[in-house]
């Protein structure tokens, strides 16, 4: 992957060959990869999950208060007992929030480049190249930071 060192050159290449799922399925399952990686070690640490154990604790008190009952864990009321699967849950969903988020940014920005070189541009190509370029050019956003 050359994306890095001469974008250009890559972009010719893409204009010259023939569309590849390749171009734009890696750049999306390294962001997967990534994120998923990510999310679980956010969901594995103390302090991020400090203010959901706080709010869960306040949120059964009230219910309690509200309701007469005597407290969580005395009457079968969910308390800290099911922290370590809420962390676990919160990590899935983040987990498929993100490669879904991945897969949804390449195929809108595809659709973005696709309809600019439809309409504004007046030079019809195939949607399969704008997933290219969008995937490709994905590589390259986070390196210019």
């Amino acid at each position: 992957m050359n994306v890095l060192a001469a974008p250009g050159e890559v972009f010719a290449g893409i204009k010259a060959t023939p569309p590849s799922v390749a171009n734009w399925l890696v750049p999306v399952l390294i962001f997967a990869v990534i994120g998923t990686i990510s999310v679980c070690i956010m969901f594995a640490s103390p302090p991020f999950n400090k203010p959901f154990a706080t709010n869960r604790s306040r949120h059964w008190t009230n219910r309690c208060n509200r309701q007469n009952h005597p407290g969580p864990g005395r009457s079968g009321v969910a308390g800290d007992g099911k922290s370590s699967w809420d962390r676990r849950c919160l990590a899935i969903v983040g987990s498929i929030s993100i490669v879904i988020y991945g897969f949804a940014s390449i195929f809108g920005w595809a659709l973005v480049l696709w309809l600019a070189g439809r309409w504004l541009l007046k030079n019809p190509f195939d949607y399969r190249k704008a997933l290219e370029v969008a995937g490709l050019s994905s590589i390259i956003s986070p390196s210019a930071w």
